[in-house]
């Protein structure tokens, strides 16, 4: 487990989300024997993945959440009803991107995010650092003001993402991009996640987290809306940084990311605050 963990750690560091997502995407099975979404998209329906029409995306989009049920060849109806679902679930097209390699220039980036745009994307997320640069390094988020007065015209919204992890750093970010429509918290919202009630309220009222199940609640979210092979993975990285809450937070990681399953890690929370009861509540 441990192995695991420290493999997806370094794959965030040498892999932007959007490479991350395309090496899923090129290896996640479709059914049928079919590898990855162009193997997919050859295998039902004859060409290539850029030559698919909305439907059959949806289609395809359907399929991996249970290939051998929702592929076509064995059963057209589900999967006819799972692209339905697809299309049928009100979501708008969106990119989260970064501003791209270190030798990145304005006229390469904006040409980018042009064609994004011209090709039907509705939200553009922006992380305002390069593919490279670490969270020590500020964003940029002039640039996430630049492609929001860009697109405004077009209906297309702008979030930015970036650094924002306290009132004080979402108000800089709200004032550094005021045409963006929207800020993405990442990292700080998996650590606390009343950070949205602490910028969002006025009310000086204290408020109450039981943490133990918050905890057990998270594992019960993720079995309900994740993918079974993603349950690993998100619940790795909500206990990475949610730990870091606890006084032992070492001792807390350490427990939880070696759980063997989900009956496993929901046992250890129960144990962990059998034996640091005074870990249970924490006031906001």
């Amino acid at each position: 487990k441990i192995q695991e963990m420290f493999l997806a750690m370094k794959l965030e560091k040498q892999y932007t989300k959007q490479e991350i997502l395309e090496l899923y995407l090129n290896q996640i099975y479709f059914g049928q024997g079919a590898y990855g979404v162009q193997a997919a998209s050859k295998t039902y329906f004859g060409k290539n993945v850029e030559e698919l029409d909305l439907s059959e995306c949806a289609l395809l989009a359907g399929i991996p959440k249970s290939p051998s049920n929702n592929n076509p060849v064995s059963s057209y109806e589900n999967a006819i009803k799972r692209g339905k679902v697809v299309l049928d679930a009100g979501k708008r097209f969106s990119v989260k991107l970064r501003l791209g390699d270190e030798d990145f220039t304005d006229e390469g980036f904006l040409s980018f995010c042009d064609m994004l745009v011209e090709n039907g994307v509705q939200l553009l997320t922006l992380h305002p650092r390069t593919k490279k640069e670490k969270l020590a390094r500020p964003p940029r988020y002039s640039y996430c003001q630049m492609i929001a007065e860009r697109y405004k015209s077009a209906g297309v919204a702008v979030y930015l993402n970036g650094n924002v992890k306290d009132e004080n750093s979402f108000k800089y970010a709200e004032a550094s991009c005021p045409s963006c429509q929207g800020v993405m918290i990442s990292r700080a919202a998996v650590q606390k996640p009343w950070i949205f009630r602490e910028l969002s309220s006025s009310s000086d009222e204290k408020i109450t987290v039981n943490m133990e199940e918050l905890c057990l609640e998270y594992v019960d979210l993720i079995e309900k809306y994740q993918p079974v092979e993603f349950w690993k993975t998100r619940l790795q990285r909500f206990f990475t940084y949610f730990a870091m809450n606890f006084k032992f937070a070492h001792y807390a990681q350490t427990q939880f990311l070696n759980a063997l399953n989900n009956d496993d890690l929901r046992q250890r929370i129960r144990d962990f605050f059998e034996k640091c009861p005074e870990e249970r509540e924490k006031v906001l």
